[in-house]
């Protein structure tokens, strides 16, 4: 171990999602991380990899009966950074339930 002084700093925001950069000043070593991992999703016969923490804060918003309006004051209120793609992850989420649905009808 160095011994050094590090930084951390956040890029790639998606919604929720960003990575995560660790940098010694010293020996300039650097570790990137996310702070979600990633799922893949169908929606309409498509496959679409997703941060996991986008999809469970609309899906939080939508089990307390809220929208997409809302959630942005919450995150606003939180500072949080604003969410992104509101209307895809409530794809993401009817998409689940019709597929358990259909699951649990056979």
């Amino acid at each position: 171990l160095c011994q050094g002084q590090l930084t951390l700093s956040t890029s790639k925001r998606i919604g929720l999602a960003c990575t995560l950069t660790l940098k010694c000043l010293h020996c300039d070593v650097t570790a990137n991380n996310s702070n979600s991992p990633m799922t893949e999703v169908s929606i309409e016969n498509k496959t679409h990899k997703v941060f996991d923490v986008n999809v469970r804060f609309v899906y939080a918003m939508r089990s307390i009966g809220v929208g997409q309006e809302t959630a942005e004051v919450f995150a606003g209120l939180m500072n949080l950074h604003k969410p992104s793609k509101f209307r895809f992850y409530n794809k993401v989420l009817l998409s689940a339930v019709q597929r358990v649905c259909t699951e649990s009808m056979k």
